[in-house]
Protein backbone atom coordinates (compact mmCIF):
# COMPACT_ATOMS: atom_id res chain seq x y z
CA UNK A 1 0.00 0.00 0.00
CA UNK A 2 1.87 3.28 -1.05
CA UNK A 3 1.74 6.57 1.12
CA UNK A 4 0.57 8.94 -1.86
CA UNK A 5 -2.46 10.01 0.72
CA UNK A 6 -0.04 12.37 1.85
CA UNK A 7 1.20 13.82 -1.44
CA UNK A 8 -2.36 13.97 -2.73
CA UNK A 9 -2.92 16.54 -0.13
CA UNK A 10 -0.97 19.18 -2.42
CA UNK A 11 -3.05 19.64 -5.20
CA UNK A 12 -3.60 22.72 -8.08
CA UNK A 13 -5.86 23.64 -5.91
CA UNK A 14 -4.12 24.49 -2.88
CA UNK A 15 -3.84 22.06 0.12
CA UNK A 16 -6.37 19.43 1.11
CA UNK A 17 -5.55 18.56 4.60
CA UNK A 18 -6.45 14.97 5.49
CA UNK A 19 -8.20 14.59 8.79
CA UNK A 20 -6.63 12.69 11.77
CA UNK A 21 -9.25 9.47 11.46
CA UNK A 22 -7.97 9.44 7.41
CA UNK A 23 -4.27 8.93 8.34
CA UNK A 24 -5.18 6.61 11.33
CA UNK A 25 -7.01 4.62 8.54
CA UNK A 26 -3.82 4.84 6.41
CA UNK A 27 -1.32 3.84 8.39
CA UNK A 28 -3.54 0.99 9.87
CA UNK A 29 -4.04 -0.46 6.59
CA UNK A 30 0.04 -0.10 5.76
CA UNK A 31 0.33 -2.29 9.37
CA UNK A 32 -2.42 -5.12 7.68
CA UNK A 33 -0.50 -4.99 4.33
CA UNK A 34 2.84 -5.68 6.19
CA UNK A 35 1.76 -8.20 8.72
CA UNK A 36 -1.30 -9.44 7.68
CA UNK A 37 -5.04 -8.49 7.80
CA UNK A 38 -5.52 -10.22 11.19
CA UNK A 39 -3.04 -7.30 13.15
CA UNK A 40 -3.73 -6.52 16.42
CA UNK A 41 -4.54 -2.62 15.75
CA UNK A 42 -6.23 -1.59 18.93
CA UNK A 43 -5.33 1.17 20.55
CA UNK A 44 -4.56 -0.86 23.66
CA UNK A 45 -1.77 -3.20 21.86
CA UNK A 46 1.67 -2.28 21.25
CA UNK A 47 1.00 -2.32 17.01
CA UNK A 48 -1.92 0.20 17.75
CA UNK A 49 -0.25 2.36 19.99
CA UNK A 50 2.77 3.26 17.08
CA UNK A 51 -0.25 3.38 14.81
CA UNK A 52 -1.81 6.45 16.47
CA UNK A 53 0.97 7.86 17.79
CA UNK A 54 2.39 7.80 13.79
CA UNK A 55 -0.90 9.10 12.89
CA UNK A 56 -0.70 12.08 15.47
CA UNK A 57 2.79 13.08 14.74
CA UNK A 58 1.64 13.36 10.54
CA UNK A 59 -1.07 15.04 11.75
CA UNK A 60 1.02 17.72 13.29
CA UNK A 61 3.53 17.62 10.31
CA UNK A 62 -0.29 18.49 8.07
CA UNK A 63 -1.00 21.68 10.29
CA UNK A 64 2.58 22.73 9.94
CA UNK A 65 2.65 22.26 6.22
CA UNK A 66 -0.68 23.75 6.03
CA UNK A 67 -0.43 27.26 8.12
CA UNK A 68 3.15 27.30 5.68
CA UNK A 69 1.36 27.31 2.50
CA UNK A 70 -1.19 29.38 3.77
CA UNK A 71 1.36 31.67 4.74
CA UNK A 72 3.24 31.40 1.21
CA UNK A 73 -0.24 32.98 -0.70
CA UNK A 74 -1.61 35.17 1.93
CA UNK A 75 0.08 38.14 2.65
CA UNK A 76 -1.84 38.87 5.81
CA UNK A 77 -1.27 35.59 7.27
CA UNK A 78 2.77 35.54 5.91
CA UNK A 79 5.82 36.60 7.98
CA UNK A 80 9.52 37.36 7.61
CA UNK A 81 11.49 36.50 4.25
CA UNK A 82 7.75 35.42 2.41
CA UNK A 83 6.30 38.52 3.21
CA UNK A 84 9.41 40.06 1.91
CA UNK A 85 9.26 38.35 -1.70
CA UNK A 86 5.65 39.25 -1.39
CA UNK A 87 5.85 43.28 -1.12
CA UNK A 88 8.43 43.13 -3.73
CA UNK A 89 6.17 41.48 -5.95
CA UNK A 90 3.59 44.22 -5.78
CA UNK A 91 6.48 46.64 -6.25
CA UNK A 92 6.22 48.17 -2.27
CA UNK A 93 9.68 46.74 -0.59
CA UNK A 94 9.87 46.57 2.78
CA UNK A 95 11.85 49.42 4.48
CA UNK A 96 15.15 48.65 5.17
CA UNK A 97 17.02 49.79 8.71
CA UNK A 98 18.30 53.38 8.58
CA UNK A 99 21.34 55.15 10.72
CA UNK A 100 20.60 57.89 13.52
CA UNK A 101 21.46 61.37 12.24
CA UNK A 102 21.90 64.84 14.39
CA UNK A 103 22.70 68.21 13.30
CA UNK A 104 25.89 69.11 14.30
CA UNK A 105 28.40 71.94 15.16
CA UNK A 106 32.39 71.38 14.31
CA UNK A 107 34.61 74.02 15.94
CA UNK A 108 38.38 74.59 15.54
CA UNK A 109 40.99 76.15 13.34
CA UNK A 110 39.68 77.59 9.70
CA UNK A 111 40.60 75.72 7.21
CA UNK A 112 40.51 72.08 9.31
CA UNK A 113 38.79 69.35 7.53
CA UNK A 114 36.59 66.94 9.19
CA UNK A 115 35.49 63.69 7.39
CA UNK A 116 33.55 60.46 7.63
CA UNK A 117 36.76 58.78 8.52
CA UNK A 118 36.90 60.96 11.90
CA UNK A 119 34.46 59.03 14.61
CA UNK A 120 32.82 61.02 17.35
CA UNK A 121 31.85 59.06 20.50
CA UNK A 122 28.11 59.38 22.74
CA UNK A 123 29.05 59.83 25.76
CA UNK A 124 24.79 58.82 26.53
CA UNK A 125 25.48 55.52 24.93
CA UNK A 126 29.31 54.73 23.64
CA UNK A 127 27.43 54.68 20.37
CA UNK A 128 29.94 56.18 17.51
CA UNK A 129 28.95 58.77 14.86
CA UNK A 130 30.82 59.93 11.42
CA UNK A 131 30.40 63.18 9.72
CA UNK A 132 28.11 62.35 6.66
CA UNK A 133 30.68 63.88 4.46
CA UNK A 134 33.63 66.04 4.47
CA UNK A 135 33.22 69.68 5.78
CA UNK A 136 36.09 72.77 6.04
CA UNK A 137 36.23 74.63 8.95
CA UNK A 138 36.24 78.21 8.73
CA UNK A 139 35.25 81.20 10.78
CA UNK A 140 36.29 78.77 14.25
CA UNK A 141 33.51 75.97 12.80
CA UNK A 142 31.37 74.41 10.67
CA UNK A 143 27.82 72.99 10.42
CA UNK A 144 26.99 69.64 9.54
CA UNK A 145 25.27 66.25 10.09
CA UNK A 146 26.65 63.36 12.31
CA UNK A 147 24.96 60.11 11.79
CA UNK A 148 25.49 56.68 13.53
CA UNK A 149 27.68 53.57 12.48
CA UNK A 150 25.25 51.05 13.54
CA UNK A 151 21.82 50.83 11.95
CA UNK A 152 18.27 51.10 14.01
CA UNK A 153 17.95 53.43 17.20
CA UNK A 154 20.97 53.72 19.60
CA UNK A 155 20.69 51.94 22.53
CA UNK A 156 18.92 54.58 24.66
CA UNK A 157 16.58 54.95 21.89
CA UNK A 158 17.17 58.58 21.55
CA UNK A 159 19.47 60.95 20.62
CA UNK A 160 20.05 64.07 22.97
CA UNK A 161 21.32 67.44 22.43
CA UNK A 162 24.91 68.12 23.66
CA UNK A 163 25.94 64.20 24.06
CA UNK A 164 27.77 63.77 20.82
CA UNK A 165 30.67 65.64 22.20
CA UNK A 166 33.75 63.05 22.60
CA UNK A 167 36.55 62.73 19.36
CA UNK A 168 37.63 59.53 19.28
CA UNK A 169 39.68 60.66 16.43
CA UNK A 170 41.52 64.00 17.71
CA UNK A 171 43.33 65.79 14.80
CA UNK A 172 45.30 69.24 15.22
CA UNK A 173 42.72 71.83 14.64
CA UNK A 174 39.76 70.15 15.52
CA UNK A 175 38.73 71.34 18.61
CA UNK A 176 35.17 70.15 19.99
CA UNK A 177 32.58 69.25 18.81
CA UNK A 178 28.45 68.91 19.78
CA UNK A 179 24.85 68.69 18.23
CA UNK A 180 21.52 69.32 18.40
CA UNK A 181 18.90 66.38 19.30
CA UNK A 182 18.69 64.05 16.58
CA UNK A 183 16.41 61.57 15.14
CA UNK A 184 17.22 57.93 16.36
CA UNK A 185 17.58 55.54 13.22
CA UNK A 186 14.83 52.71 12.58
CA UNK A 187 14.99 49.14 12.81
CA UNK A 188 14.20 46.76 9.26
CA UNK A 189 10.22 47.11 9.26
CA UNK A 190 8.54 44.97 11.43
CA UNK A 191 5.76 42.44 9.36
CA UNK A 192 2.83 44.65 10.79
CA UNK A 193 3.93 47.75 9.56
CA UNK A 194 4.53 45.79 5.79
CA UNK A 195 1.47 44.35 5.81
CA UNK A 196 -0.40 47.94 6.50
CA UNK A 197 1.96 48.81 3.72
CA UNK A 198 1.06 46.68 0.97
CA UNK A 199 -1.98 46.79 1.19
CA UNK A 200 -1.97 50.79 0.53
CA UNK A 201 0.08 49.90 -2.66
CA UNK A 202 -2.67 47.29 -4.09
CA UNK A 203 -5.48 49.34 -2.69
CA UNK A 204 -8.03 50.26 -5.16
CA UNK A 205 -7.34 53.72 -6.84
CA UNK A 206 -8.70 56.72 -4.44
CA UNK A 207 -11.78 58.50 -5.25
CA UNK A 208 -9.56 62.06 -5.34
CA UNK A 209 -5.86 63.08 -6.50
CA UNK A 210 -4.81 63.89 -2.65
CA UNK A 211 -5.52 61.14 -1.19
CA UNK A 212 -3.53 58.95 -4.39
CA UNK A 213 -0.95 61.56 -3.85
CA UNK A 214 -0.71 61.58 0.03
CA UNK A 215 -0.95 57.21 -0.42
CA UNK A 216 1.87 57.21 -2.62
CA UNK A 217 4.27 59.89 -0.76
CA UNK A 218 3.52 57.00 2.51
CA UNK A 219 5.32 54.47 0.15
CA UNK A 220 8.38 56.08 -0.67
CA UNK A 221 10.93 54.35 0.60
CA UNK A 222 12.72 56.33 3.98
CA UNK A 223 9.06 58.93 3.81
CA UNK A 224 8.40 58.40 7.46
CA UNK A 225 4.81 61.16 6.44
CA UNK A 226 3.04 63.02 4.20
CA UNK A 227 -0.12 64.89 4.20
CA UNK A 228 -0.97 66.91 1.29
CA UNK A 229 -3.48 69.68 1.61
CA UNK A 230 -5.54 70.99 -2.38
CA UNK A 231 -6.64 74.31 -2.84
CA UNK A 232 -8.66 73.90 -5.82
CA UNK A 233 -10.27 77.43 -5.97
CA UNK A 234 -8.66 80.53 -8.17
CA UNK A 235 -7.98 82.83 -5.21
CA UNK A 236 -5.87 81.54 -1.93
CA UNK A 237 -7.00 80.05 1.42
CA UNK A 238 -6.00 80.38 4.52
CA UNK A 239 -6.25 77.19 6.60
CA UNK A 240 -5.80 77.56 10.46
CA UNK A 241 -3.58 80.39 11.56
CA UNK A 242 -2.29 82.26 8.38
CA UNK A 243 -1.42 79.12 6.67
CA UNK A 244 -2.06 80.11 3.26
CA UNK A 245 -2.15 77.91 0.08
CA UNK A 246 -2.32 79.33 -3.17
CA UNK A 247 -4.74 79.55 -5.75
CA UNK A 248 -4.94 76.23 -7.51
CA UNK A 249 -2.08 74.22 -5.74
CA UNK A 250 -1.43 71.63 -3.74
CA UNK A 251 1.10 71.71 -0.71
CA UNK A 252 2.73 68.60 0.66
CA UNK A 253 4.53 68.32 3.80
CA UNK A 254 7.06 65.15 3.54
CA UNK A 255 8.80 63.37 6.45
CA UNK A 256 11.77 61.94 5.42
CA UNK A 257 14.73 60.08 7.42
CA UNK A 258 17.60 62.89 7.26
CA UNK A 259 20.62 61.73 4.82
CA UNK A 260 18.49 58.67 3.06
CA UNK A 261 17.76 58.75 -0.43
CA UNK A 262 14.31 60.56 0.10
CA UNK A 263 16.47 63.23 1.71
CA UNK A 264 16.19 66.40 -0.94
CA UNK A 265 19.34 67.54 0.27
CA UNK A 266 20.91 64.18 -1.01
CA UNK A 267 18.91 64.46 -4.29
CA UNK A 268 19.96 65.64 -7.59
CA UNK A 269 17.42 68.71 -9.39
CA UNK A 270 16.01 65.67 -11.33
CA UNK A 271 16.09 62.85 -9.36
CA UNK A 272 14.19 63.80 -6.65
CA UNK A 273 11.60 60.75 -5.54
CA UNK A 274 9.29 62.98 -3.65
CA UNK A 275 9.40 65.35 -6.52
CA UNK A 276 8.44 62.78 -9.18
CA UNK A 277 5.95 61.49 -7.56
CA UNK A 278 4.25 64.59 -6.58
CA UNK A 279 4.88 64.85 -10.65
CA UNK A 280 3.56 62.02 -11.81
CA UNK A 281 0.27 62.50 -10.22
CA UNK A 282 -0.99 65.51 -9.48
CA UNK A 283 -3.30 67.27 -11.89
CA UNK A 284 -2.62 69.21 -14.97
CA UNK A 285 -3.05 72.69 -14.15
CA UNK A 286 -2.46 71.85 -10.82
CA UNK A 287 0.62 74.08 -9.35
CA UNK A 288 2.67 73.14 -6.24
CA UNK A 289 4.41 75.42 -3.73
CA UNK A 290 6.94 74.52 -0.82
CA UNK A 291 10.74 75.91 0.30
CA UNK A 292 11.72 72.56 -1.47
CA UNK A 293 12.29 73.31 -5.44
CA UNK A 294 13.07 70.14 -7.56
CA UNK A 295 12.83 70.04 -11.45
CA UNK A 296 11.71 66.23 -12.40
CA UNK A 297 11.74 65.48 -16.02
CA UNK A 298 8.84 64.31 -18.58
CA UNK A 299 9.35 61.09 -20.69
CA UNK A 300 10.95 63.79 -23.36
CA UNK A 301 13.36 65.18 -21.12
CA UNK A 302 11.21 68.56 -20.09
CA UNK A 303 12.14 69.80 -17.14
CA UNK A 304 9.11 70.87 -14.59
CA UNK A 305 9.27 72.81 -11.23
CA UNK A 306 7.86 71.18 -8.47
CA UNK A 307 7.90 72.20 -4.65
CA UNK A 308 7.09 71.05 -1.42
CA UNK A 309 7.94 71.67 1.97
CA UNK A 310 9.72 69.28 4.73
CA UNK A 311 7.85 68.77 7.65
CA UNK A 312 8.68 70.85 10.65
CA UNK A 313 10.43 68.86 13.84
CA UNK A 314 8.50 70.40 16.88
CA UNK A 315 10.47 69.51 19.78
CA UNK A 316 8.65 68.70 23.31
CA UNK A 317 10.21 68.73 26.39
CA UNK A 318 7.86 65.60 28.42
CA UNK A 319 7.38 65.66 32.66
CA UNK A 320 6.55 63.19 34.24
CA UNK A 321 5.68 63.17 38.29
CA UNK A 322 4.41 60.13 40.10
CA UNK A 323 4.68 59.27 43.78
CA UNK A 324 6.50 56.00 44.59
CA UNK A 325 5.35 52.99 46.18
CA UNK A 326 7.12 50.17 48.29
CA UNK A 327 7.63 48.36 45.42
CA UNK A 328 8.81 51.26 43.10
CA UNK A 329 12.02 49.91 41.08
CA UNK A 330 15.59 51.31 41.13
CA UNK A 331 15.88 52.04 37.89
CA UNK A 332 11.62 53.04 37.70
CA UNK A 333 11.98 56.11 36.29
CA UNK A 334 14.60 54.96 33.42
CA UNK A 335 11.76 52.53 32.55
CA UNK A 336 8.84 55.01 31.96
CA UNK A 337 11.45 57.08 29.81
CA UNK A 338 12.69 54.47 27.63
CA UNK A 339 9.08 53.70 26.82
CA UNK A 340 7.93 57.08 26.31
CA UNK A 341 11.03 57.32 23.80
CA UNK A 342 10.11 53.84 22.39
CA UNK A 343 6.54 54.92 21.77
CA UNK A 344 7.68 58.13 20.19
CA UNK A 345 9.74 56.96 17.58
CA UNK A 346 7.27 53.83 16.55
CA UNK A 347 4.44 52.81 14.37
CA UNK A 348 0.93 51.88 14.78
CA UNK A 349 0.53 48.34 13.62
CA UNK A 350 -3.03 48.39 13.11
CA UNK A 351 -2.72 51.55 10.84
CA UNK A 352 1.02 51.88 9.80
CA UNK A 353 0.86 55.57 10.73
CA UNK A 354 3.81 57.20 13.15
CA UNK A 355 2.18 57.77 16.39
CA UNK A 356 3.84 61.46 16.16
CA UNK A 357 2.63 62.18 12.91
CA UNK A 358 2.40 65.20 10.94
CA UNK A 359 -0.39 68.04 11.76
CA UNK A 360 -2.42 68.70 8.82
CA UNK A 361 -4.11 71.78 10.16
CA UNK A 362 -4.36 73.83 13.15
CA UNK A 363 -5.88 71.13 15.14
CA UNK A 364 -3.60 68.69 15.26
CA UNK A 365 -2.01 67.93 18.76
CA UNK A 366 0.43 65.52 20.85
CA UNK A 367 -1.57 63.31 22.35
CA UNK A 368 -1.91 63.21 26.32
CA UNK A 369 -3.37 60.05 26.80
CA UNK A 370 -1.57 58.40 23.99
CA UNK A 371 1.82 59.03 25.76
CA UNK A 372 0.05 58.47 28.80
CA UNK A 373 -0.41 54.79 27.59
CA UNK A 374 2.59 54.50 26.50
CA UNK A 375 4.18 53.81 30.01
CA UNK A 376 1.36 53.42 32.54
CA UNK A 377 1.31 49.47 32.21
CA UNK A 378 5.27 49.49 32.89
CA UNK A 379 7.38 49.72 35.96
CA UNK A 380 5.05 48.91 39.13
CA UNK A 381 5.02 50.53 41.90
CA UNK A 382 3.97 54.28 41.32
CA UNK A 383 0.88 56.30 41.62
CA UNK A 384 0.54 58.81 38.42
CA UNK A 385 0.40 61.96 39.49
CA UNK A 386 0.98 64.42 36.42
CA UNK A 387 2.11 64.40 32.59
CA UNK A 388 2.99 68.01 31.04
CA UNK A 389 4.30 69.44 27.76
CA UNK A 390 7.30 72.01 26.96
CA UNK A 391 8.31 73.56 23.95
CA UNK A 392 10.75 75.82 25.44
CA UNK A 393 13.13 73.31 27.26
CA UNK A 394 10.65 73.84 30.50
CA UNK A 395 10.74 77.55 30.66
CA UNK A 396 6.85 76.90 30.42
CA UNK A 397 4.61 73.84 30.81
CA UNK A 398 1.02 72.73 30.07
CA UNK A 399 -1.35 71.93 32.68
CA UNK A 400 -1.52 68.01 33.52
CA UNK A 401 -4.36 66.36 31.62
CA UNK A 402 -3.97 69.21 28.53
CA UNK A 403 -2.80 67.63 24.71
CA UNK A 404 -0.25 69.87 23.25
CA UNK A 405 -1.58 71.71 19.76
CA UNK A 406 1.02 71.03 16.92
CA UNK A 407 1.36 73.96 14.45
CA UNK A 408 0.46 72.98 10.78
CA UNK A 409 3.02 71.14 9.12
CA UNK A 410 4.98 70.11 11.76
CA UNK A 411 5.49 66.86 14.20
CA UNK A 412 6.37 66.80 17.60
CA UNK A 413 9.87 65.23 18.42
CA UNK A 414 10.58 64.20 21.74
CA UNK A 415 13.54 65.49 22.83
CA UNK A 416 14.02 64.80 26.94
CA UNK A 417 11.65 63.11 29.17
CA UNK A 418 11.87 63.68 32.92
CA UNK A 419 10.59 61.65 35.88
CA UNK A 420 9.64 63.51 38.76
CA UNK A 421 9.54 61.29 41.74
CA UNK A 422 7.84 62.52 45.17
CA UNK A 423 6.92 60.43 48.08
Amino acid sequence: MSTTIFSEQLTSSGFTRKSLTQIKAHIDGLFQSAFGDDADLDARSPDGQVSGGLAEMFDDVNSMVEDTIVGLTNPNAATGTTLSGQMILTGCPRNGATRSTAAATFSGSDGVQVTPDDVVQSTEDGSLWSPITTYTLSGGGAQGTLQAHEYGPPASGRVLAATLTIIQTPKTGWSGVTNAAGIPGYSVEGDANARVRRRQSVAVATQSMTDGLQAALKLIPHVVDAVVWENDKSYAVTVGSGNTINANTIRCFVRVDVGSSADPAETGSGDDPVANMIFTLKGQGCGTQGDVQKFPLNSLGGSHEIRYDLAEALEVTVKVTVRRRYNWPEDGARQIEDAITTWAIGTNQDTGKPNLQISGDDLGSLSWTDVLSSFLNGPPGFDFVALQFSTDAGSTWTTSGQSLPIPFGSFAEISDVTVVETT
